[in-house]
């Protein structure tokens, strides 16, 4: 199926996530949300009826301290770290680059922004499970939960509409 995403707002047009058209679709058919804009030529079809996909949605409640919220996945983290090594310093390819946790798992280091970063698989595998005073290497930028402005650039690759969501929250 279509991997279409959807930028959902809070009810005063706050950007608050990425979410999967499905997802999204789910939430304006139950009432939990409305369609803000939709997807040009795109649709989906059940057996009698056509619906055109959405491209903004607003929930119909305000959230109080909403901010954009990307989930931590091997892609936005190689956006967030430019692929770079953050051990080494060096720039590779996504096929070249692995992820660190700079606290280990076994250690009870989180799957969060501020807990992992990318890592070349020689730099990854000379870490291993080490704290990074351990095996005295450091991240060369601390991890850190990536700012709206990168949002906007992984937007600049989706939907042209969802900047003037997106914009006033990067300054």
């Amino acid at each position: 199926m279509n991997n279409w995403k959807v930028l959902k707002l809070d009810s005063s047009y706050r950007p608050i996530q990425v979410i999967d058209w499905t997802e999204a679709f789910n939430m304006v058919l139950s009432g939990r949300a409305n369609v803000v804009e939709y997807k040009e030529n795109h649709f989906v079809h059940s057996v009698n009826e056509k619906f055109q996909v959405p491209s903004v949605i607003a929930i119909n409640r305000y959230v109080k301290k909403a901010r954009v919220n990307l989930r931590v996945t091997r892609k936005n983290l190689f956006l967030r770290d430019n692929y770079i090594c953050q051990y080494c310093d060096n720039r590779f390819t996504k096929g070249e680059l692995t992820i660190d946790h700079v606290t280990p798992k076994s250690a009870g280091g989180p799957k969060t922004w501020e807990n992992i970063v990318t890592a070349c698989r020689k730099c990854n595998q000379k870490k291993a499970d080490k704290l990074p005073r351990e095996a005295n290497m450091f991240p060369t930028n601390p991890p850190r939960t990536p700012s709206a402005k990168m949002f906007v650039n992984i937007v600049q690759n989706v939907d042209e509409c969802w900047k003037k969501y997106i914009e006033p929250y990067c300054y």
